[in-house]
């Protein structure tokens, strides 16, 4: 148990911030990496080898070996979130990556998304938005035409197949759009 706390709390911390010295780090995060330590597997690993070739007390070594381990990845293992709060090099909790569009959807109050496409005979085809009289309860906030995204205004002049999305508080406001979109000619 000595060997173990002397192991985990001063040698291993100490040989890793040696270790660490040449290279362009923050102490902080020195301090992380001491703690963490460069471990592993091997170490057991290693231990079997006494033990294979049938070497006096190769059990001690092996058992005493072993526990290091385990009581390492038990003690470290455990603090290790602990540890990187308290020296400030924790990640912040949400590392999910941001879409554009999400990042649209979070600035509008609307909370619904549909795709309409365009068809060829579609009454949107080839005219403004502006024209079209769309539903003031529902926005187009982009189109994907051949792949790329646009970001429409009202002078924009949908395509046939261009997909619009369309951001709407209620399913009646999708109506409203496919309404709008494919009502017949005036």
């Amino acid at each position: 148990m000595v060997i173990s706390l002397f192991l985990i709390l001063v040698a291993r911390p100490l040989s890793v911030l040696i270790a660490l010295a040449p290279f362009k780090m923050r102490m902080r995060r020195r301090l992380y990496i001491s703690w963490v330590g460069l471990r592993g597997a091997v170490p057991i690993v290693f231990a079997t080898y006494p033990l294979l070739a049938g070497i006096d007390k190769a059990n001690m070594i092996f058992n005493i070996v072993f526990f290091i381990s385990v009581s390492s990845v038990l003690i470290q293992g455990t603090t290790l979130s602990v540890v990187a709060k308290w020296l400030k090099v924790s990640l912040p909790e949400k590392v999910k990556p941001v879409t554009d569009l999400e990042k649209i959807l979070e600035d509008l109050p609307k909370s619904l998304l549909q795709e309409f496409k365009i068809k060829k005979k579609s009454f949107a085809a080839e005219k403004r938005i502006i024209d079209l009289k769309f539903p003031k309860t529902a926005f187009i906030v982009m189109i994907n035409r051949d792949g790329e995204y646009i970001r429409p205004g009202g002078s924009t002049i949908l395509q046939p197949a261009d997909v619009l999305m369309v951001l709407a508080d209620t399913q009646e406001d999708f109506a409203k759009v496919d309404e709008c979109l494919n009502r017949p000619e005036e």
